[in-house]
């Protein structure tokens, strides 16, 4: 049920009440509501940075001295250049969408500092502009006319610049329902989610006017039965680079399909009124702050914190593969500022072996160009999970190898960025095994796609306890896809003979009961450079003997390679 302003009370107490929405995201009444909260934050929460005046970004749009939302005359890019100009600025976070856009480019930057016409904005643009207006801002910071497109020197030093960007502004307006800039920001509400008015009797006879209408969808959901599909509601939020414009900037309005959405570092709220009961332990970006800012965080408990970041981070969609590492640094800068560590190509040097135990169960080849090493989360395009052992508040790590050095190049000024190399020196223990890849198992249709054998002893990922747990004893995943090594639809203890490939599987971890290796392959023997290519999990049990010969000499040996 939902409730318009000034209605009576619901009669029934067990239906719990909703609000009204206007069903206009450009009408007085969001934009009141918007106002509410952005007072409710600046007056009452301490952490949201509510300055009104701090330093302009080298590049912004000047919008008019009356900031008047019906103006239409040309928009200023104004340059800062090496001035001290001190106001408050919103952002803009968007999707680009398909097909032709505008942007600043080293032939266009004397034409849009000059002015804009109005008309050669998008909707999208436009519709930032005149909510900045209504605001009463006089600045707007959009990257592609901001940051001069065809100009890599400014991108570089752009791009390194954003986390602070965002950091700093006073506002960011999403577009997060538009998947391309014609979408706008402004919307009207779809026909089921309006309140329609019913009159219903209760038991005494009495008649009651109820209003009624669809649940809207959220993102910020308490039930999972309400997931939305983001594809469809809220296409923003599939975007990698928005997950940091998201939790760094100090408040977000969201402009959803049907209303307006809120949340900034201590709150969040939208104009139907559900998320005002969701819990802020359920709210990622209320989540990440107070985990940043409370005294009583751990090391190891940040560090999960950042490995949780990462996995939902490598699940979002990304235009241009190269941006892995960039679009996530400011993230990393700002959890430094307390974690005070190195950062090395998206891994911590305080628990790079922790760091190193991630996995995917969808592997893909490898990126084109190269944009990480091997060994670190960000060399793989598919979703990764780190395992799940280390999500064990206080669970300890007991790590077999010793990390010798690290070097790491960056491309550019953000030294949390784009790479241009990156190594490591590690010394451990190895067995040579061979990595079986199939084609296909038709006989076998729950096989695994890889199996290991190492020293003729099959390390079956199918093999599982047989207590009933739903938990394998030993599982072995690829990072990436690689050529099939036979077409062999029977496990060779059937008396097949079988195709490998050999692989160097180095004795890494142990978290709780298991056991972790990473499978390496050898790129140049003569340097001793060697990559990674996937990860072994083994049960560890007094009762079972170990798959992987770890306590036979005359399998294995001691070493001091290079991974790359």
């Amino acid at each position: 049920m939902t409730l318009p302003t000034g209605a009576a009370p619901c009669p029934w107490k067990s239906i719990r009440t909703a609000t009204d929405i206007s069903g206009n995201t450009a009408s007085q009444q969001s934009f009141s509501q918007a106002r509410h909260w952005l007072d409710r934050c600046e007056i009452g929460h301490k952490i949201c940075c509510s300055s009104r005046r701090i330093q302009l970004p080298d590049r912004v749009l000047e919008l008019g001295a009356g900031c008047n939302p019906n103006d239409k005359s040309h928009i200023v890019l104004h340059e800062t250049g090496k001035k001290t100009v001190q106001a408050a600025y919103a952002c803009l976070s968007h999707c680009w969408g398909q097909g032709n856009h505008i942007t600043t480019t080293s032939r266009t930057l004397k034409t849009h500092i000059a002015g804009i016409a109005w008309n050669d904005l998008p909707r999208t643009f436009q519709d930032a502009i005149t909510f900045t207006r209504r605001l009463g801002i006089r600045y707007l910071w959009i990257d592609s006319l901001c940051i001069i497109q065809d100009k890599p020197k400014d991108l570089f030093v752009q791009l390194s610049k954003m986390p602070e960007i965002y950091e700093n502004a006073y506002i960011t307006l999403a577009a997060t329902f538009s998947s391309s800039n014609a979408g706008g920001c402004f919307s009207h509400a779809r026909s089921e989610f309006k309140a329609r008015e019913f009159s219903v009797r209760d038991r005494s006879g009495k008649s009651h006017q109820i209003f009624v209408r669809r649940h809207l969808p959220h993102w910020l959901m308490a039930d999972p039965r309400y997931t939305p599909d983001l594809e469809e509601d809220f296409p923003l939020l599939k975007r990698a680079w928005v997950l940091q414009e998201r939790l760094l900037s100090p408040r977000v309005l969201h402009f959803g399909r049907d209303e307006l959405m809120w949340e900034c570092m201590e709150s969040t709220a939208c104009e139907c009124s559900f998320l005002d009961h969701v819990e802020p332990e359920n709210v990622s970006k209320i989540m990440h702050h107070r985990n940043l800012t409370q005294g009583k965080q751990s090391r190891s408990d940040l560090g999960m914190k950042w490995r949780d970041l990462v996995s939902l981070y490598s699940r979002l969609a990304m235009t241009f593969e190269k941006d892995k590492l960039q679009a996530i640094s400011g993230l990393a800068q700002q959890m430094n500022r307390t974690l005070k560590d190195t950062y090395v190509a998206g891994l911590w040097k305080s628990s790079l072996i922790a760091d190193m135990l991630w996995e995917t169960r969808h592997p893909q080849t490898r990126p084109s160009p190269w944009r990480a090493p091997s060994w670190s989360w960000a060399s793989v395009k598919s979703p990764v999970n780190h395992v799940s052992e280390l999500k064990n508040i206080g669970q300890k790590v007991t790590a077999y190898a010793e990390i010798e050095r690290t070097e790491v190049a960056s491309a550019g000024q953000d030294k949390m960025g784009q790479l241009t190399s990156a190594n490591l020196t590690i010394t451990a223990q190895f067995c040579v095994g061979s990595i079986i890849v199939y084609t296909k198992a038709p006989n076998m249709p729950n096989a695994s796609p890889s199996q290991l054998m190492v020293h003729e002893r099959l390390f079956n990922p199918q093999e599982r306890s047989n207590a009933g747990l739903q938990f394998a004893y030993t599982r072995v995943l690829l990072d990436v896809t690689i050529p099939p090594t036979t077409t062999l639809t029977l496990p060779p203890e059937y008396g097949s003979t079988i195709d490998a490939r050999g692989v160097y599987c180095m004795r890494l971890a142990k978290v709780d009961n298991f056991e972790y290796s990473l499978l390496l392959q050898c790129i140049d023997h003569p340097s001793g450079k060697y990559e990674r290519i996937g990860i072994v999990g083994e049960y560890k049990h007094d009762d079972r003997p170990d798959r992987l010969p770890w306590g036979d000499p005359d399998k294995c040996f001691f070493c001091t390679l290079t991974l790359l």
